[in-house]
């Protein structure tokens, strides 16, 4: 049987099974092994540890999303959103400029001096 493909891309993870001829014990074993990857990823895939305190630096002064992901070389405006951004927002880290959060001409700025 073909082994699995394992595939980790901005905190998400894939795996690919092959068909093949192969008897059912090897599949459950393929199985647990699968299991044990994503436990691995799943502790990997927090990505706002990885750019915190870069954004929190960065945002020192006013940005807007597209100046944010310019920085952090990423095309992908909901996972910049989703996974670094909002996260940030929830733990009191970052902060939106306007109230309105889906604002057009939404910035954020970092609470780092107000937090030490």
């Amino acid at each position: 049987m073909p082994e699995p493909e394992f595939i980790n891309q901005r905190g998400s993870f894939k795996v690919i099974f092959y068909n093949g001829e192969g008897k059912s014990d090897t599949v459950e074993g393929k199985s647990d092994t699968v299991e044990g990857k994503s436990d691995t990823v799943e502790g990997k895939s927090d990505t706002v540890h990885k750019y915190e305190f870069e954004i929190l630096e960065y945002c020192k002064e006013a940005r807007s999303k597209k100046e944010i992901m310019a920085y952090l070389n990423m095309n992908s405006s909901s996972y910049v959103s989703r996974k670094i951004l909002i996260p940030l927002i929830q733990k009191g880290k970052l902060q939106y400029t306007n109230p309105n959060k889906n604002a057009k001409n939404q910035k954020y700025i970092s609470m780092l001096e107000k937090l030490d």
